[in-house]
């Protein structure tokens, strides 16, 4: 019996289940299906039903079966983190998955306590964080916290001077307005030895430590919109202590230094 009700939805059984304590699931049922079950399975599954109500379950007793496989429906769906698809790329007909930016905005427009944001790369961060910016207004004491690489600059410019330019150009053309986030990098970057220069390489971003987004995709209006890029959301309180945990661990342990504190700049 339970394997044609497998293929009904959690809605779906408890609308039978419902049906069963009003009587209206009595033999014969096969015709009585359409308002809970899809047409291809209501022959099965009236079979199905005839054959338990031979046995005694009918009924208050199909009802209560019917309303345990609900419940515990319910519990697997709770226990089972919710994992969506998101890609960059061109639109293909009848892909049921989503696009990256949108992803990352709707992401940055819920948040109500924390976000953390990494990225490899940054291009016109303006435009990509101005939803980010019109929430923090909104929920002022909403914590943001950002971790990026630092490119090298020119041969021979001193570490001094790299993350100068890039404080200039992160306020400049990445987030303009006058309160700023946490800013880190990880300081092997900044590094010409090749055995130890290196690159904060991942991609993810975290929202009130329940929503995942691990991608592909960097903060760029390419990576964004244009390029091939792929990644998941998952909403598990979990997973996204785990992310974050990681990268708080570490700032503890100074493996990414702060750039930036969050602070108000001055006018």
């Amino acid at each position: 019996m339970t394997s044609t009700l497998a293929e009904l939805s959690t809605a779906q059984l408890a609308a039978l289940a419902s049906a069963a304590q009003r009587g209206s699931l009595e033999p014969p049922v096969d015709l009585g299906l359409g308002p809970y079950c899809p047409a291809p399975l209501q022959q099965a599954l009236g079979k199905e039903l005839e054959q338990a109500a031979a046995v005694g379950i009918r009924g208050s007793s199909l009802a209560f079966l019917l309303n345990t496989l609900v419940r515990d429906r319910a519990l697997r769906e709770a226990r089972t983190p919710l994992v969506d698809l998101v890609w960059t790329g061109p639109d293909i007909p009848g892909n049921p998955s989503r696009d990256t930016r949108i992803v990352v905005h709707e992401m940055f427009r819920k948040a109500k306590r924390s976000v953390l944001v990494s990225t490899y790369a940054l291009y016109d961060g303006r435009t990509l964080f101005d939803p980010l910016h019109e929430t923090w207004q909104a929920h002022p004491d909403l914590m943001v916290k950002l971790f990026v690489d630092i490119k090298h600059g020119e041969m021979g410019a001193p570490p001094a001077d790299t993350l100068a330019k890039f404080r200039h150009d992160f306020k400049a053309f990445h987030w303009p307005w006058a309160r700023l986030p946490e800013v880190y990098y990880d300081p092997r970057s900044l590094s010409t030895d090749p055995a130890v220069k290196s690159c904060l390489h991942a991609k993810c971003v975290i929202v009130d430590d329940r929503e995942v987004f691990l991608t592909s995709a960097n903060l760029t209006e390419a990576a964004q919109q244009r390029n091939i890029e792929a990644g998941i959301v998952v909403n598990s309180e979990a997973l996204a202590a785990r992310v974050r945990d990681h990268f708080m661990a570490m700032v503890s342990a100074k493996l990414v230094l702060l750039l930036f504190e969050a602070a108000w700049l001055s006018p």
